[in-house]
C-alpha cells in the first residue's frame, strides 16, 4: 500500500478498496498516519503440495537381548502457494517453498528433508534407545539483509551475507528406561547429546525457531505410577 516513500499509493483508484481497510489521522494518507487497520479472516491462495513420508524398522533377539533398529522421515517434493490477492491487489505472488525459509509469506520454513534413526535394546526391566535427528539444510531467499537502522529512506549499515545459507541441523538423543514391578518407570533422557548449536538465520533470534531449538546439552528424567 505505502511502498518505499510511504505514501505510494495513496488515493491511487486502484487501491481504493485497500485503502479503506485504514483509519488515518488527520494528517491524511500515509504509513506514519496509520490508526487502525482493519483485517479480515479468509481462505488464503490455494497450496498444492507432494512428497514422500517413509518408516522402516527390524527387529530381532540376540538370546535375552530384542534389538530394534529403524528409520523414519519425509520428503518434500513441492509446496506450491498460488498468488495471494487483497481487495484486487496482488500482495503475494505464486511461489514454491521447498526448501526455503519463506520469510514473511503464508508458508512456513521448509526443508525439503527431515528424519531420524535409531536403535533400540530391550532386556528384562531395561530398555535404552539412541536417535539421531536430521533437519536438512535450507535457502533464506531474500536478497539483501542490512544491519542498522532506516535513515531517511535509506538503510545503514554493512550487508548481512552470512545466513542465506541455512545449514542442516543434526542431533543425537539418548533414553533409558527401568520399568519396576511395582508399576514405577524411571526414564532418563540425554537431549542433544553433542551440545550441537542451531544453524544461524538471518532472524531476530539468530536461528530459525521453527525448525531447530538454541537448547544445547539437556538432561530430563521422569518417574511415572501405574495404579
Amino acid at each position: 500500500m505505502f511502498g518505499a516513500s510511504g505514501t505510494a499509493n495513496c488515493n491511487n483508484p486502484a487501491f481504493a478498496a485497500l485503502q479503506a481497510r485504514f483509519t488515518f489521522t488527520a494528517a491524511g494518507c500515509g504509513i506514519g498516519n496509520v490508526q487502525r487497520l482493519r483485517t479480515n479472516v479468509i481462505n488464503s491462495a490455494d497450496i498444492k503440495t507432494s512428497g514422500i513420508d517413509f518408516q522402516a524398522s527390524l527387529q530381532d533377539d540376540f538370546g535375552d537381548l530384542e534389538l530394534t533398529g529403524g528409520v523414519s522421515g519425509t520428503y518434500v517434493i513441492d509446496y506450491k502457494v498460488d498468488d495471494v490477492t487483497v481487495e484486487g491487489i496482488l500482495v503475494q505472488p505464486a511461489f514454491d517453498g521447498v526448501g526455503l525459509l519463506n520469510f514473511q509469506t503464508s508458508a512456513y520454513p521448509l526443508p525439503q528433508w527431515k528424519g531420524n534413526a535409531y536403535i533400540q535394546g530391550e532386556t528384562g526391566p531395561h530398555s535404552l534407545r539412541v536417535q539421531y535427528n536430521y533437519i536438512d539444510g535450507y535457502t533464506d531467499q531474500r536478497t539483501t539483509i542490512f544491519t542498522g537502522a532506516a535513515n531517511a529512506g535509506t538503510l545503514a549499515g554493512a550487508t548481512v551475507a552470512t545466513g542465506k545459507q541455512i545449514g542442516s541441523f543434526k542431533t543425537i538423543d539418548a533414553t533409558y528406561r527401568l520399568a519396576l514391578d511395582t508399576g514405577t518407570t524411571v526414564s532418563v533422557s540425554a537431549l542433544n547429546i553433542l551440545d550441537k548449536d542451531p544453524p544461524f538465520a538471518r532472524l531476530d533470534f539468530n536461528y530459525d525457531p521453527f525448525t531447530a531449538s538454541p537448547l544445547g546439552f539437556t538432561v530430563k528424567v521422569a518417574v511415572s505410577q501405574a495404579f
